[in-house]
């Protein structure tokens, strides 16, 4: 632990955030309601980095506290993306931001790690905070769900088919390597048309690797094509819902959403024979983030946060989690130093709360009638 002249704990991890929408920005700022979207834009685009709220409850492996922060870039996703100069220039002011006060070590969450492209426009003289991606964690934890999943509906890994939207992407392809070692043979990967050859790629790399035997893997850039899929992975960096109620038309499916801003309409979520799932939430004995994270529970967070908490927890401030291709060596290194923690997957919920067990049990029955 470090503590400053006054004996006061200096932040020695941050997480850096953005709002996802405007509704996100009026929990924070309510009385900006008041005026028309676009004022709020504007506004949005001329404020300095925010100091959400501080991370309490982490203590080292030798029982020092830490003390982190949460910190937001003022921007929503549709402005990163309409604007990504300006998204990466706010970046680096939050960094600076987050060096100022001590912090070493900082994770980058939703759409951050994707628009700095992986931290490496990031990567500059102007602030010495090293970077940690979030996406070994989030990968590990929504395979968890998924094989949680499959386990507890008894589902035949042999028969299964499983969708993955964004499958070109760090934590759809880092799902797909994972669900292949676990013996699931049957996949419809979609992701956009330009993304078909990187996916391609990568489906050579994993066919080299001697993973691909006996396996049924169909790509498509149409969202329509999960149809046939029992287990839906969804990982985009879209800020648009791209699966609604009239894509799934299969009854007993399950949804694994992992996106932020969420893949999915709204009319999903009023389905009964649909089962989602948020995919990269995770439980943290006694560690809070004081924040409103829409979570269901206060020592709850997201898995791209855990990584950096991870990190911390073993005094790991010089280097963070990064992949242009996803590794599976780096789980099992992830593993290791996760152990003492006691992270774990959270008891099913979506953004309504935590999913009742007769909504579990009606989806199970609805699944397993598709394989009699």
């Amino acid at each position: 632990m470090i503590r400053d002249k006054n004996q006061k704990i200096i932040p020695t991890f941050g997480f850096l955030v953005h709002p996802r929408d405007f509704d996100d920005v009026y929990k924070k700022y309510p009385i900006l309601k008041v005026l028309p979207n676009s004022v709020v834009g504007i506004i949005l685009r001329n404020m300095s980095p925010v100091l959400v709220s501080k991370i309490t409850g982490l203590k080292d492996r030798e029982g020092n506290e830490l003390l982190g922060y949460i910190v937001s870039i003022p921007i929503t996703a549709k402005q990163m993306l309409k604007d990504k100069e300006l998204a990466v220039a706010k970046m680096k002011e939050a960094l600076l931001f987050c060096e100022n006060k001590g912090i070493k070590i900082v994770g980058l969450g939703a759409l951050t790690a994707s628009l700095s492209h992986g931290g490496q426009k990031l990567n500059d003289d102007k602030s010495k905070v090293v970077l940690t991606t979030g996406r070994i964690y989030t990968a590990k934890t929504v395979f968890s769900y998924a094989k949680d999943v499959i386990e507890k509906f008894q589902l035949n890994t042999k028969e299964l088919n499983v969708g993955i939207v964004g499958a070109s992407g760090s934590i759809g392809s880092g799902c797909l390597e994972l669900l292949l070692n676990y013996g699931v043979k049957n996949f419809t990967l979609v992701d956009i048309e330009r993304k078909k050859e990187k996916l391609q790629n990568r489906l050579n790399s994993l066919d080299k690797a001697g993973l691909l035997k006996n396996t049924n893997i169909k790509i498509d850039h149409k969202i329509q094509s999960i149809q046939d899929g029992h287990l839906i992975i969804t990982a985009t960096n879209t800020p648009e819902a791209v699966i609604s109620s009239d894509d799934i038309k299969k009854e007993g499916v399950i949804i694994i959403n992992d996106a932020q801003p969420s893949d999915l309409a709204e009319d999903l979520y009023s389905r009964n024979d649909v089962l989602i799932i948020e995919g990269g939430i995770i439980k943290t004995p006694g560690i809070k983030c004081n924040f409103n994270l829409g979570l269901a529970d206060k020592e709850e967070t997201f898995s791209c946060l855990g990584e950096v908490l991870v990190l911390a927890y073993n005094n790991i401030f010089d280097k963070g989690f990064d992949i242009n291709e996803f590794n599976v060596d780096a789980v099992k290194e992830f593993i290791e130093i996760e152990k003492g923690l006691n992270f774990s997957i959270s008891q099913y919920q979506n953004k309504f709360g935590y999913v009742d067990e007769e909504k579990v049990l009606f989806v199970k029955n609805k699944i397993k009638y598709q394989f009699k």
